[in-house]
């Protein structure tokens, strides 16, 4: 979308708040000020009365006395209000279906009450079960096209007067939802199945769910779903997964960015303000979901969509680092029981508890909702976001200090003119090259960095370098600024047609048009530096920065990537019941579904460095191109830096320099990346009902094909990635592969005692992931991902719907997963290839390897809804992931080249500063043979053991109604931070993977009380509410510890998370 399109949009998007706003008057006013003027007399005719005053449809379902009267109702108020004052302390109540549109009176739920020993109970459970059923009939008749549809004692017209408006077997109503617990999904089947008919595991959050806990993303979502993590608290250090990924999960420990939307794959981040569900599958779902993801799990995301009502949220939220939050979100009906609008919009500016870390973002959603006639409905989504996140390193830096420490401070005297310079002990130079740094002070001062005297790194038995120490900076100091940064900016377009053909026989069309820029500033800032210079560069003039630190940023890697997802999908679904056959009724109730589907994805990927152009006399190359290497000094005490600190300002402030002209270039030797991925898909899911809902099979099957293009030879130096373009790969297209689940629930226990069910289930399903993320050493696609699982367990409800849960135990294996690239960075590979001539692999954009995961463990999770007002939700997990085939590729280029490498094992490796080919190749196989030493032992910082729990209690009388109080804890166990080592006589140290070192235990607490009330002549509800996270601050956590050789037994610190400390929010919401 270019610029003139997107303001166009945005003010299309704004002038249709002002008309939402301005018909809602003031928000709140437009929906109260409804004027009824309703005689006392009998009950169902004045409920009759308000039906037609309001404009609003009403199914009365009961059977009401013509004894039974009302009271006058006179006066304005809103129709809710109106309902609740006419049906008064009577034995009904009216629900509202869709948003408003519609009422259907049905009898009260009992409330739960004590019996004599104390335990919870439902006081007549069958009447509530029929009010319920009432309820579901009524909502069948949401959206029927007359007005004042009722049924009062059989006085007036019944549904099948009318033309009524059934639910899509293809769409879910939250409406059903109760506290934490959905009851429906489509995740099973992409039919509205019930969740306990299923044999996948899922956990589904609901809005009540982020309300209570004050999230908003993925991100803090997953902590609370069973055999889930964030991917940046197993990670090394650095900020990788904040930089790269806006949603960061783990699922049964594999890391994936399997975000779904409404059911399509999406690049868009996650927010809950716009949201209906989250929707947390684990296992591969590639049967359902599509075969171009990871296999480990996914998360789909069900955004709102238009009602037949008006209704509105305002919403605002601070916290204590100084972020704030506004939310709105607006619906109207604009047509009479036919057309809805729904807009909200969101401006959302974080701030990072680590200074220098913000996130920004503004969106805007527009759904529309039009029901045709009542056989066809149409559906748009659109949504608008800009997103610039600085993405600060949670973890402490790399340590070039110590070393210089420990060898008693020396202070070198070197000028820019050296040639051959010899530091001492503990001091190291910044490049083998006499490349030239820019010092970040306003002075515009240039330094040789080959003869720049910085402290030494402390090096581990790991290959890796030791952190700094505790305490050497500040926490809550990101020790380089914002130097890395992540600009994500696109939209998302969705169109749904829905067309019932008949009853059991129902069509929907979706189409699905996506684009995102990823923009990523990646420079290297994962460690600190001390200055042990004397003089300044011409041997004479005193270093002012004598013994402080600073930070090295090279920016020599932007990846700007634009991201098109396109996808057309046609469903059928079908369903017949054989209930009415006296002979095959045992063959119960069926539904299924088959679906056609083309997907269309397209990567440009662009990879740029910052190249001076007119670079100054004598400065020499970096890999074939003059980039930037900036110097900023450190000021711990101060928390203060020495220049500006934001990848997004330092071209212009490289180019303050006179004679500079840096430029955002790519690379002279290409490294971009473009890709199409075609992928024609079939669909069949069917699931029976049978022996009176005993047993429920469910089936799928899938074939795709697929086709590849990958990305052209480099033709024109410094081409883009569009011009580059892409070509056909025979080699990897055409290919056809099916995937499978089946899967079986078997009800045991049915309405006996305190059981409302029992079910045993099995499900067994595998996967097939067309494309990996980056490439393999040799510049090609890494291989395509298979994955398989196998789920089995238990589901459970007590208590008349009061308390459901799930037991799950599943194995799961993935092939070719990625390795993570701390193996061999491209810095090692890449130059041992240049060394040798074969440049075309010494720079692309991502090297990375793969390898073999199992996964294996149990699951349970539980919600419940055990007293009015008292909702819980608990989540235990257990699992060990083992990994096997480590780094394939790795080893089949060592044993294509590695004679090559090390032909000449003394010479002297450029950008190596003084390393030889020896010293490197020896490097690289040490870490390959630590990798592959840790085969199938403990997967490092994985904490295999997990509990969370959430409970909120609701006053609803006495001097307390309209508080809410509650908490939430998680705990983590113990992970495997690393190893000891052993001397091998053939292999040198090598890690003991049976006793590994251990991390710590982690605990969170968390706390939320709220207050809620009737504001504004009782027309809008107001809510403010308290979060407090992480109650007495989570501390710093070790994630990587290795060993030095002096003594390989003692942990030494290799990478450790800075934790996170206690924050508090408030919110206030208006909801009218």
């Amino acid at each position: 979308m270019n610029t003139y399109q997107r303001c166009l949009t945005k003010g299309s998007l704004y002038a249709l708040a002002f008309w939402i706003l301005a018909s809602a008057r003031l928000a709140c006013a437009g929906e109260a000020e409804v004027a009824f003027d309703v005689p006392a007399g009998n009950l169902a005719e004045s409920l009759q009365e308000v039906s037609r005053q309001a404009g609003v449809e009403i199914l009365i379902s009961i059977r009401i006395p013509e004894t039974q009267s009302s009271l006058a109702l006179e006066g304005e108020y809103s129709v809710d209000e109106a309902f609740r004052l006419l049906l008064g302390d009577s034995p009904w109540k009216a629900v509202a279906a869709s948003g408003g549109s519609a009422f259907a009176i049905v009898e009260r739920e009992e409330d739960l009450v004590a019996d004599d020993e104390g335990e919870a109970r439902v006081s007549n459970p069958e009447e509530r079960k029929r009010g319920m059923d009432r309820f579901f009939r009524g909502l069948a008749s949401t959206f029927s096209g007359k007005r004042g549809l009722w049924n009062a004692g059989g006085k007036a017209g019944s549904a099948d007067d009318a033309s009524v408006f059934l639910l899509s077997p293809f769409e879910v109503l939250a409406d059903q939802d109760r506290g934490y617990e959905a009851v429906n999904t489509l995740s099973g089947t992409r039919l509205n199945s019930a969740v306990k008919d299923l044999g996948n595991t899922l956990s589904i959050l609901t809005p009540q769910f982020w309300e209570d806990t004050a999230m908003t993303s993925v991100n803090e979502m997953i902590l609370y779903t069973p055999g889930s993590e964030r991917a940046d608290t197993q990670r090394d250090r650095g900020n990788a997964d904040l930089l790269f990924w806006g949603d960061t999960t783990i699922f049964r420990g594999i890391h994936t960015e399997n975000i779904m939307r409404n059911q399509f794959r999406s690049n868009m981040p996650s927010d809950t303000y716009n949201a209906e569900r989250f929707e947390f599958s684990r296992g591969p779902n590639a049967v359902l979901f599509g075969i171009n993801r990871a296999p480990a799990g996914l998360v789909n995301r069900t955004t709102q969509d238009a009602s037949l009502s008006n209704s509105g949220e305002l919403k605002v939220r601070a916290d204590d680092n100084g972020s704030w939050r506004y939310s709105a979100n607006f619906n109207r009906m604009v047509l009479e029981n036919r057309l809805g609008v729904r807009l909200a919009v969101l401006n959302d500016r974080h701030n990072s508890w680590i200074e220098q870390g913000y996130q920004d973002q503004d969106r805007y959603y527009l759904a529309l909702n039009y029901k045709v006639n009542e056989r066809l409905s149409l559906k748009v989504r659109y949504e608008d976001m800009e997103w610039e996140r600085a993405a600060v390193d949670p973890t402490l830096a790399k340590d070039h200090v110590s070393a210089w420490v420990r060898a008693g401070r020396p202070a070198v005297d070197v000028s820019a003119e050296d040639d051959d310079v010899e530091f001492p002990e503990g001091v190291a130079g910044l490049s083998a090259l006499n490349e030239y740094g820019y010092v970040n002070d306003g002075s515009g001062r240039m330094v040789n960095l080959r003869n720049f005297a910085a402290g030494d790194e402390t090096l581990l038995l790991s290959g890796d370098i030791a952190s700094v120490e505790e305490g050497m900076l500040p926490l809550e100091l990101n020790h380089s600024g914002a130097f890395g940064s992540q600009v994500f900016d696109g939209d998302n377009f969705q169109f749904v047609a829905q067309y019932r053909v008949k009853p059991g026989l129902d069509l929907e069309y979706a189409a699905n048009s996506e684009y995102m820029l990823y923009d990523f500033i990646a420079a290297d800032e994962s460690e600190v530096y001390v200055d042990a210079n004397a003089t300044l560069d011409d041997g004479v003039t005193p270093n002012p920065y004598f013994g402080d630190l600073f930070s090295l940023a090279e920016f020599n890697y932007r990846l700007k990537q634009d991201r098109y997802l396109r996808a057309h999908r046609l469903s059928a679904s079908f369903s017949h019941d054989f209930g009415g056959s006296e002979d095959f009724s045992f063959l119960g109730r069926h539904k299924g579904a088959l679906v056609l589907e083309r997907n269309t994805d397209e990567f440009y990927w662009d990879v740029l460095r910052l190249i001076n152009v007119t670079p100054p006399d004598g400065v020499e190359a970096n890999d074939q191109d003059r980039t930037a290497r900036v110097i900023t000094y450190i000021d711990p005490l101060a928390k203060q830096f020495s220049g500006p600190v934001s990848a997004l300002g330092f071209q212009d402030i490289l180019n303050a320099v006179p004679g500079n002209d840096y430029q955002w270039l790519n690379g002279v030797v290409g490294g971009n990346s473009a890709n199409r991925t075609e992928i024609d898909s079939l669909l069949f899911v069917w699931q029976g009902h049978l022996f009176d809902g005993r047993l429920i099979p469910t089936m799928g099957w899938r074939k795709d094909r697929i086709d590849q293009y990958d990305t052209a030879p480099l033709e024109v130096p410094r081409a883009t990635a569009r011009e580059q373009g892409y070509l056909y790969r025979p080699e990897v297209s055409g290919i056809s592969p099916e995937t499978a689940n089946k899967g079986v629930v078997v009800e045991v226990i049915r309405d006996k005692g305190a059981f409302d069910y029992l079910s045993l289930f099995y499900n067994q399903a595998d996967s097939f992931s067309a494309s990996n993320f980056g490439r393999t050493p040799e510049n090609r696609n890494n291989p395509p991902r298979l994955g398989e699982t196998e789920d089995f367990g238990m589901r459970f409800g007590l208590g008349k719907g009061s308390l459901s849960g799930v037991f799950t135990v599943f194995e799961m294996q993935s092939k070719n997963e990625l390795l993570e690239s701390g193996l061999v960075t491209k810095t090692l590979l890449g130059d041992l290839f240049g060394m040798i001539g074969r440049h075309e692999l010494n720079d692309i954009p991502a090297v990375n390897d793969t390898q073999d995961l199992v996964s294996e463990g149990w699951e349970f999770q539980l919600t419940a809804n055990l007293l009015r007002g008292w909702r819980m939700m608990l989540a235990v997990d257990h699992f060990r992931t083992y990994d096997s085939n480590v780094a394939p590729n790795l080893r089949r280029l060592i044993a294509d080249y590695g004679d090559q490498f090390i032909v000449d094992p003394d010479r002297i490796v450029p950008d190596q500063g003084t390393k030889t080919a020896g010293e490197i190749y020896e490097e690289m196989m040490n870490s390959l043979n630590l990798r592959l030493a840790q085969a199938g032992g403990f997967k490092n910082n994985e904490r295999g053991n997990k509990a969370t729990l959430l409970s909120t209690y609701e006053f609803r009388d006495g001097p307390l109604a309209g508080f809410s109080v509650g908490g939430s804890v998680v705990w983590r166990d113990k992970p495997s931070t690393g190893f000891p080592y052993r001397e091998d006589a053939e292999l040198g140290w090598v890690p003991d993977i049976e006793n590994p070192f251990l991390g710590k235990e982690l605990l969170n607490l968390n706390l939320h009380a709220a207050y809620k009330r009737r504001v504004f002549a009782d027309r809008c509800d107001w809510k403010v509410q308290l979060n407090i996270t992480n109650l007495g601050d989570e501390e710093p956590f070790a994630i990587r510890h290795s060993a030095a050789e002096l003594n390989p037994r003692v942990p030494i610190l290799q990478s450790m998370s800075k934790g996170n400390p206690q924050v508090v929010f408030l919110t206030n919401t208006l909801t009218f």
